[in-house]
Formats: structure tokens, C-alpha cells, sequence
């Protein structure tokens, strides 16, 4: 998932003493001719998701917690290759997008952490719009699905023990 969305994942960044006023990137993956990015900004966590000219904007319903805490999202990736995207304060969901279409490579650019370097996902900021980095502790990653090319063995495999006439 370098700058793709085409598996199911979960993204969730640890905040140190966020205060409210903290604001900026926490994770962007692309440009602004595809791509993702996570940031937050006038106190709610936002999620835009850029592919093939068309972008989903997603956005808090409610203002990120201060201190410590966790924030993120999760992306469900269905078999059609759209999904379904929830914002995410700790497990509280905050807010619910459809992606129509999910892509393994949205960009050449790579995947940045705390800055959108660059080529800005969104125009919702400008330049990097780096998030604190006094506040930003880490950001995890983690896939919670097969992976395309997992799918394409395994129906591979499916059509050599069942061909076709």
C-alpha cells in the first residue's frame, strides 16, 4: 500500500498531548493526480481519496479528542474494488465514505508521514502542511485483508483444478 488503497487496512496514528489548534498532515500516499491523504484540520480528522479524476472527501462529524490519543480509519476493500471507509477516534466511528474504485498504485509518489511532500493530495492546504512532529509519536499500518496478488493465485489455481471446455 505504498500509495495504493487496494487492500483492506487500518491506519491509526498515535497523538501525544494534541491540543486543540494542532493541525496538518499524518499521513499522504500519492499526488495530486492520485492518491490518499489523512490530515486534520480546523479540529476534525478529514480522509480525501483521489483516483481516476474522482475524489471522496470524508470528514470527522466531530472534533478530534486532545492529549493523548489514537486517531485513524479503516478501509474495507470489497470484492468489486470499491470501499468502504470509516474515520476513527481510538474505535469511535466518526465518519463513513463509499470509495467507488480502490487502485494497487495510485501514484509514483511514495508514501510520506507527518507532510504531504510535494505533489499535495488535496487543496484543502497548503504546501506540506506538516502535523507537529512533537505530537505525532508514530503511525501503524496494518493490512487486514488479502492482498490482490493473493487473489489472483488463488483464482489461478481455482481455474487449473477447474478448467473450462
Amino acid at each position: 500500500m505504498i500509495t495504493g488503497t487496494d487492500r483492506s487496512t487500518r491506519v491509526t496514528a498515535s497523538l501525544r498531548g494534541h491540543r486543540a489548534g494542532d493541525e496538518g498532515v499524518l499521513l499522504a500516499g500519492g499526488s495530486v493526480q492520485g492518491g490518499y491523504v489523512l490530515y486534520v484540520l480546523e479540529g476534525r480528522l478529514t480522509f480525501e481519496h483521489l483516483a481516476l479524476g474522482e475524489r471522496v472527501v470524508c470528514t470527522a462529524d466531530s472534533e478530534l479528542p486532545t492529549d493523548d490519543c489514537e486517531v485513524g480509519f479503516a478501509l474495507h476493500r470489497h470484492a468489486d474494488r470499491s470501499a468502504q471507509l470509516t474515520l476513527l477516534h481510538g474505535s469511535e466511528p466518526v465518519g463513513k465514505a463509499a470509495i467507488p474504485l480502490t487502485s494497487p498504485h495510485l501514484s509514483f509518489w511514495g508514501l510520506d508521514v507527518g507532510r504531504d511532500a510535494v505533489s499535495q493530495v488535496s487543496a484543502a492546504y497548503a504546501g506540506d502542511f506538516p502535523f507537529p512532529s512533537h505530537v505525532l509519536d508514530h503511525v501503524s499500518i496494518i493490512f487486514t485483508g488479502e492482498s490482490p496478488l493473493d487473489e489472483v493465485a488463488e483464482a489461478v489455481e481455482n481455474k487449473s483444478r477447474n478448467p473450462q471446455p
